[in-house]
């Protein structure tokens, strides 16, 4: 005589079908949450990247018009304003002193600038009606109390994936102006 398996035998429990498919839920919602996460972290990191680019770009801008501002009014010159070469060569000077990221020069960065500036212009701030704008003057003008800095940069490389069109082959760009 036969003993009968019962349900309670630990043969038959680990052979049963609802026993070997437990935790395969729990496996699979593992990876679909890891492949969600993923993507959103490279956008992130992508995301960050442009800003620090940007960010950096803004300072270096900063920079370098208020260095560019003591030599354009005169104020590192001993009283002589300085002309736009002289001007430009400063920029340049702390550009390159000042390069944070340390991978775009300043001949990469002064050029065109924002709606097709110059990358260095001297001139004066008008403050009439109570809006502050930037007036480009000649080269030489004694009115020169001011240097807006325009300056352009490709976007950096994405980190984890290429996100296509949107941020591929574009470029960042910054100005500033400082009045002495």
């Amino acid at each position: 005589s036969d003993p009968v398996q019962t349900s309670s035998d630990p043969i038959k429990r680990r052979l049963s079908p609802r026993s070997q498919q437990r935790g395969a839920v729990g496996v699979f919602m593992a990876l679909t949450v890891l492949l969600l996460l993923v993507p959103v972290l490279a956008l992130s990191i992508n995301i960050g990247q442009l800003y620090y680019a940007q960010r950096d770009l803004e300072k270096q801008a900063t920079l370098a018009a208020l260095s560019a501002t003591q030599v354009a009014s005169g104020c590192a010159n001993d009283g002589t304003p300085g002309l736009l070469a002289k001007v430009t060569a400063e920029v340049i000077r702390i550009i390159d002193a000042n390069n944070l990221s340390g991978t775009v020069g300043s001949a990469t960065l002064i050029g065109p600038g924002i709606n097709g500036f110059p990358g260095v212009e001297v001139g004066m701030i008008d403050a009439t009606g109570g809006l502050r704008r930037f007036v480009p003057l000649v080269d030489g003008d004694p009115a020169v109390n001011a240097v807006r800095v325009n300056l352009t940069r490709p976007q950096p490389t994405p980190f984890l994936i290429p996100l296509g069109a949107v941020f591929s082959g574009g470029s960042l760009y910054a100005s500033a102006t400082a009045q002495q």
